[in-house]
């Protein structure tokens, strides 16, 4: 959180005047949002509706921004990618200061339908004695286990709302050695001496992630992050890391819950690979277990033909790391926009229109409750707007989050259209000349690769008149009319 602004009277709440006092040399606080229960179904209640919890303290600059460099809990998988034991990847930190261990299980834990936590036993932070003990297995208190802190209260009513999922579980001071080099686990008390191992930390206590792993690029610019590797939670140095594409099946496409599949082409992604130059390749981590990937760039020329740029996964992997110990959604995404040279003086009709009717497409809605961006006079009407729209910084409020989507290239091109004015300062707007109608081309051919072909439907319709364009070619006949 950035910009904050405190309120005059905090009620004499001890944990917001330490939490004003913390930000003040940074200006910022860090926030953990957990979101869950988004109902899919358009045949229920809950529709469009889920659930968000969170929490907000201190931010420090020498963490991530992301993400908690700390004590990661891997489950085991079964056939369907479900943890065997029902308990989810979760963070885990230890606090040397306060001897303490702080996990978070916000997402960790299943729910029942009524978006209730189930019930799951006596659960048990502990530190295992035995770095080969294995999830499932039993184990005896004290032989095979050191229990930390008391029982977590998870089933108690409205636990999980009012403490999103944080459990604080305190140490001695002669443990520490121990938490220090041996696995974390939950367990689940089978009696008071005996219990199963439910989900333990990571194979070596390993862990790699990347800050920042979603990244828009502009073509030919370069994408710079930061990858951090840890070992029990402290920092890992000179350790390879491995960066690589991925070679998923069509990640873009996705199942949906629609009435009908798209008849638009399903392009693919994560070519062509060309187009980012230095990859693959391996980094070493610094004193700091930390490691600078820069990656290189060219335009990659309109791989996904309607939609702009092309979509890249990058996989990292920590030298000595097994792949099924990592998350699966732990990667980067790079989405690099296709090279766009800004016109001049741009003209609804050949730079306009073609952008702001696929948003049109993909959210009809907003054409029926605030503007038709595939309509030429409800766009003029609406300039304001839509210049406040796309002229906000990323980080602004008011910032519209599908300009993300867009590239700066074209982003500015928008602007140059919507802010170009007469000389007694009314706004031109241009509309320019529809060109005849040519016959389609082929789509362009699919570079080979390691993914299966997929089924694809032919386009049977006539995409060029879409919502708005009959509009469109009412206004621009009454305005050669008056030209």
């Amino acid at each position: 959180m950035t910009n904050l602004r405190w309120g005059d009277d905090l009620h004499g709440s001890g944990c917001l005047e330490e939490l004003k006092a913390l930000s003040e040399s940074d200006g910022k606080l860090s926030i953990r949002l957990t979101t869950f229960g988004y109902n899919t179904n358009k045949n229920e209640h809950r529709f469009t509706l889920g659930k968000v919890i969170g929490v907000i303290g201190p931010y420090d600059e020498s963490e991530p921004d992301s993400f908690v460099l700390g004590r990661r809990m891997v489950p085991n998988l079964n056939q369907q990618g479900s943890p065997s034991n029902q308990i989810n990847f979760f963070d885990g930190w230890v606090d040397e200061q306060k001897s303490s261990v702080l996990i978070d299980l916000g997402n960790a834990l299943p729910l029942t339908n009524d978006l209730e936590l189930q019930d799951l036993g006596d659960l048990q932070l502990a530190v295992l004695k035995d770095v080969n003990t294995l999830e499932s297995d039993t184990l005896s208190k004290d032989d095979g286990f050191v229990a930390l802190g008391d029982l977590i209260p998870y089933r108690t009513a409205d636990w999980l709302s009012k403490t999103a999922g944080i459990w604080s579980a305190p140490f001695l001071t002669n443990q520490l050695e121990l938490i220090s080099e041996h696995p974390l686990a939950l367990i689940k008390m089978l009696d008071s001496d005996h219990g199963e191992v439910l989900i333990r930390e990571s194979i070596d206590g390993l862990l790699v992630r990347a800050d920042k792993f979603v990244q828009r690029v502009e073509s030919t610019q370069t994408a710079d992050l930061k990858l951090y590797a840890s070992r029990y939670g402290k920092p890992l140095p000179d350790t390879s890391v491995s960066i690589e594409f991925s070679d998923p099946e069509n990640p873009s496409g996705g199942r949906g819950y629609g009435p009908g599949s798209p008849k638009a082409r399903i392009p693919w992604t994560d070519w062509p690979k060309e187009a980012l130059k230095n990859l693959p390749l391996k980094l070493k981590t610094n004193p700091a277990g930390q490691a600078e990937l820069s990656i290189e760039t060219e335009d990659p020329k309109n791989p996904r033909d309607y939609i702009d740029g092309q979509l890249y996964t990058l996989q990292y992997l920590l030298e000595g790391q097994e792949k099924i110990q990592k998350h699966s959604l732990d990667a980067i995404y790079i989405l690099l926009f296709d090279a766009y040279q800004i016109p001049e003086k741009p003209t609804w009709v050949e730079h306009i229109h073609p952008i702001f009717q696929q948003y049109g497409n993909l959210y009809p809605i907003m054409s029926k409750r605030l503007v038709d961006l595939g309509d030429y006079g409800s766009v003029r009407e609406n300039r304001a707007i839509l210049e406040l729209a796309f002229s906000r910084d990323i980080h602004d409020p008011n910032y519209m989050p599908v300009n993300r989507d867009l590239s700066n290239a074209k982003r500015l091109t928008i602007l140059r259209w919507l802010r170009e004015q007469y000389a007694n300062g009314s706004y031109i707007m241009r509309l320019g000349q529809l060109k005849p109608k040519r016959e389609e081309k082929a789509p362009p051919a699919i570079q080979e690769t390691s993914v299966k072909s997929l089924s694809l439907e032919p386009e049977t319709e006539d995409y060029t008149i879409a919502h708005g364009y009959e509009n469109f070619k009412i206004a621009l006949r009454q305005n050669q009319s008056h030209s």
